[in-house]
């Protein structure tokens, strides 16, 4: 019997995602393995704009979770993707993904560029290990040389350019309050305020149909990413305090903030009495 061959694709860049140039070098290649092997094409499962680590709850991957769905119902026999780096950059990641394809599931994986060994095996389990890591040092590597590039043009220009914090968006290069996008702001640090937990938070916020800016809806670790961000939407100081430009505010000031500032007048206008008083 001709085996069953799904697809999986990723891209983690939103231009990638946009002009389809890295998905769709990564689905030719993983059609001509399917071509060559003789096998059946059944379904593609892709995650456009997504980034591959550092959530391992997989929120915002809808392709690898309808892959692990129809894995489970056993529609396919093999998953076929261009690297093995598609499924994972952290070695976490990595393996939650391949323990739950191949042990979980029992489905076979094949990479396009490379020759895998069953994880199930010690030599295995040891190679792809090994891929891992290699694929995670060398997200890091990136990471580092862009972070190099934008700290550059910051000490510039006092901007450092990619994907802007939500809630802000750039007007002729000047970062500037996101109209709309600061009421979600708002709305979530009210709620998280009143004691709503984060889950709640993201199904009212999906219910009522507000969306992200990155993903179709919210979920727990999204909402948690906005609260890890109140420095910024305070007003904190930006780009590292390379050159002291600091966020415009969303937030409003805090009780405790005004009760600081009037300590602060009210000190100011203390009047000290003069040396001479003293002789």
């Amino acid at each position: 019997m001709t085996k069953k061959v799904a697809i999986y694709v990723r891209v983690s860049t939103r231009n990638q995602a946009k002009d389809g140039t890295g998905l769709q070098s990564q689905l030719q290649a993983c059609n001509k393995k399917i071509i060559e092997n003789g096998w059946e094409f059944y379904d593609l499962y892709q995650d456009k704009g997504v980034t591959g680590d550092n959530n391992i709850f997989l929120d915002g991957r809808d392709g690898i979770k309808r892959l692990f769905e129809d894995g489970e119902k056993g529609l396919f026999q093999i998953v076929v993707v261009y690297n093995t780096d598609r499924l994972g950059r952290s070695t976490k990641i990595y393996h939650i993904v391949m323990d739950k394809l191949v042990k979980e599931l029992n489905l076979e994986v094949v990479s396009c560029t490379q020759d895998l060994m069953d994880v199930r095996k010690p030599d295995g389990k040891f190679t792809n290990d090994i891929r891992a890591l290699i694929a995670e040092y060398d997200k890091a590597i990136v990471v580092k040389r862009l972070k190099m590039g934008r700290d550059y043009v910051a000490r510039q220009r006092g901007e450092n350019g990619g994907i802007i914090t939500y809630g802000y968006k750039r007007d002729n290069k000047v970062v500037i309050i996101h109209p709309i996008e600061s009421l979600t702001i708002k709305r979530i640090f009210k709620e998280k305020e009143e004691g709503a937990s984060l889950r709640k938070i993201a199904d009212k916020l999906n219910q009522e149909g507000i969306k992200p800016r990155k993903s179709n809806k919210w979920y727990a670790s999204s909402v948690k990413y906005v609260l890890d961000n109140k420095d910024k939407y305070m007003g904190g100081v930006r780009n590292n305090n390379i050159n002291n430009v600091r966020w415009p505010r969303i937030l409003p000031i805090t009780e405790e903030e005004k009760r600081q500032k009037e300590e602060l007048e009210r000190l100011k206008n203390i009047k000290l009495p003069s040396l001479d008083s003293f002789r």
